[in-house]
């Protein structure tokens, strides 16, 4: 099977839930959503198109990755009580959004063609829009594309990946990441979050949530209970040698990710 990796990098990253309003928690990986509307950038879609183009191509997709730290970013902004009326009184408020640093990001997208592979990988090398990690000021890097012929495995072991389905009540730490643990870093458990995974569009070009779902981000190795189902994943090796040393450095050489697509 054709698949896409694009291996990226970004000084900064935020994806916020949708439901957010003054505080901005990040997931830690670029949700179901952000996947498709980086993939439409790329390419030069609205997201209305790149949800469709998705869609039509019959395109899977995934992500792994990990940061090198994490901060909070305190923003003050003015806001008008009527747009139509802007003589009106301006309030101010805040924006407190939380960020993570170093990201890198190991993008899988499965293609049923030779073809549709070799477009995806030309727009993600020389993309129309640019490329973002999360919000318009975190311009994300992709540091190399390639187009590889390879055929996902069932796998209970996960480290660093989204898994687009709930596990985080059905599984294990595995021993070796309480063994290597450096003293000063804190353990990333996985979450389970009910995440967007499409959206309703209108002609104005206003868009309303169509579905969500769970998925489950994973940070540190675990592994799934004995009696729950393995995932199918693709076994990605980095080949930039930054990421390489980086995956090492906590002990990997491939890493699982799963791929998905919501219609």
């Amino acid at each position: 099977m054709p698949i896409v990796v694009i291996e990226a990098v970004a000084p900064t990253s935020s994806w916020r839930p949708p439901e957010a309003q003054n505080y901005h928690p990040s997931y830690p990986l670029p949700p179901y959503t952000s996947q498709v509307g980086l993939l439409g950038a790329a390419i030069g879609l609205a997201l209305p198109d790149a949800f469709a183009y998705v869609r039509d191509r019959e395109l899977k997709l995934g992500v792994g990755g990990w940061h090198n730290g994490r901060m909070r970013d305190l923003w003050k902004f003015q806001k008008l009580e009527s747009i139509a009326d802007p003589k009106k009184e301006i309030n101010h408020d805040i924006v407190l959004r939380e960020h993570f640093v170093d990201t890198r990001l190991i993008f899988v997208i499965e293609t049923p063609s030779q073809e549709t592979a070799d477009q995806v990988a030309a727009a993600f090398r020389e993309p129309k829009y640019p490329l973002t990690a999360g919000v318009s000021d975190a311009l994300l890097h992709a540091r190399r594309v390639s187009v590889r012929d390879e055929t996902p495995n069932p796998t209970k072991e996960f480290a660093f990946t989204l898994v687009y389905r709930d596990i985080a009540a059905n599984y294990k730490v595995d021993a070796s990441v309480l063994e290597s643990q450096p003293m000063m870093r804190s353990l990333q458990a996985p979450t389970t979050e009910r995440i967007a995974t499409g959206f309703r569009f209108n002609d104005a070009g206003s868009r309303s949530l169509a579905a969500r779902s769970l998925v489950t981000f994973i940070g540190d190795r675990i592994a799934l209970a004995d009696d729950d189902e393995p995932v199918d994943a693709y076994d990605v090796e980095p080949s930039t040698s930054q990421l390489r040393r980086e995956l090492q450095s906590w002990n990997f050489k491939t890493l699982s990710i799963p791929v998905h697509r919501y219609d």
